[in-house]
């Protein structure tokens, strides 16, 4: 019970909003877990489907090595099951239909990313107290970042790591100071600042290695078309940027690289709503522009379009407004993107939808 209220607060310090369960009956194969622990990744619908499924292996493994003379070193291991085909699979729903597979046939595509920041320390409750909260800022930022296991001196935590494709290691040190290792460029120098200052200066580094990484791969893509006597035609024209300069005095800058900076953001904000869902709907084009016209927060606006519509129409729109609303909770709730589109798959039409206007 200990170990399980131990994990139960760690998940609560990491912001972990799912519901956990404890069900000391879950496995039909209690000794392969003897002395670890079994969990199950389930959709928490009508039907708990399990996706995933593992725990700790180190009893199963004592129990069928060689029973032999002599001693053996104690064995650990983790290990789980992941249904990806269904995770990955795409979904077919649609028409009406949609709103009822919606509770049994959950689909969902991911997608890996890069972890772009490693926190260690070389002090284990450091390490799990600040460099836990140091953690969950970076999360909250929407930076990609994990925390390293133990190492003793930064030629050992280097030695574990020697192989990962970070972009910079935070090494969280007694009463809140961060020494930052920038592993992407040798040109830089370490970094000693306090950890209240972190964002301000991880942002703009952000910011500066993603706009190397587009300009060197535009600069490659050219290249590439070049050589293939492809290349940009005059009709074909990069993204305009006006750049506006404030009247009072300021430093100095790299136009080409403000250029760069304002596509790339641009291209990112575009490629942020693809993250939002679609409702796929069998309806009119007139309903459409209802639709569009419709705002979750104005439920008066719900109203207009239930009334402009047939009986027969009334029932769907009522079903779209509540699975937006949905959407709209979940949404509130970080757990989804505020972006969301409607598709009408009879004509084609397609229209974005903000859940949190």
């Amino acid at each position: 019970m200990a170990h399980l209220k131990e994990v139960a607060e760690y998940a609560k310090r990491f912001g972990v909003t799912t519901k956990i369960y404890i069900n000391p009956l879950n496995s039909i194969k209690e000794s392969f877990y003897a002395g670890g622990i079994l969990f199950s990744c389930l959709y928490d619908k009508k039907v708990k489907d399990v996706f995933a499924a593992g725990g700790r292996y180190d009893h199963l493994i004592k129990e069928q090595r060689l029973k032999t003379g002599g001693s053996y070193e104690e064995r650990h291991a983790v290990g789980f099951s992941l249904a990806w085909e269904r995770l990955a699979r795409v979904s077919k729903t649609g028409a009406k239909s949609f709103f009822k597979k919606q509770e049994t046939d959950s689909s969902v595509i991911f997608t890996e990313r890069r972890c772009d920041v490693l926190v260690a320390s070389f002090d284990m409750t450091i390490l799990r107290s600040t460099g836990i909260e140091i953690l969950q800022l970076l999360w909250d930022h929407d930076i990609s970042a994990e925390m390293a296991k133990d190492a003793r001196s930064p030629e050992d935590l280097l030695s574990k790591y020697r192989d990962e494709n970070y972009s910079w290691i935070i090494v969280v040190k007694p009463e809140s100071m961060l020494k930052i290792k920038t592993m992407s460029r040798k040109d830089v120098p370490d970094v000693d600042l306090p950890q209240y200052q972190l964002m301000a200066w991880l942002r703009p580094e952000l910011k500066e290695r993603d706009a190397r990484a587009f300009s060197k791969l535009r600069s490659s893509a050219s290249q590439a078309l070049e050589s293939m006597g492809l290349g940009q035609s005059e009709d074909r024209q990069e993204q305009d940027v006006r750049v506006l300069v404030a009247g009072t005095k300021s430093k100095k800058f790299n136009r080409r690289q403000v250029v760069d900076q304002a596509q790339l953001s641009a291209a990112n904000l575009v490629r942020s709503f693809l993250d939002g869902p679609i409702l796929a709907i069998e309806t009119t084009d007139q309903v459409m522009e209802l639709l569009r016209e419709t705002s979750l927060s104005d439920h008066e606006s719900w109203k207009r379009a239930e009334h402009a519509v047939t009986m027969n129409e009334k029932k769907y729109v009522r079903e779209l407004h509540v699975q937006l609303d949905t959407w709209r909770s979940l949404y509130e709730k970080r757990a989804k993107s505020k972006h969301a589109f409607i598709y009408n798959f009879r004509t084609g039409t397609c229209v974005y939808y903000d859940l949190s206007a």
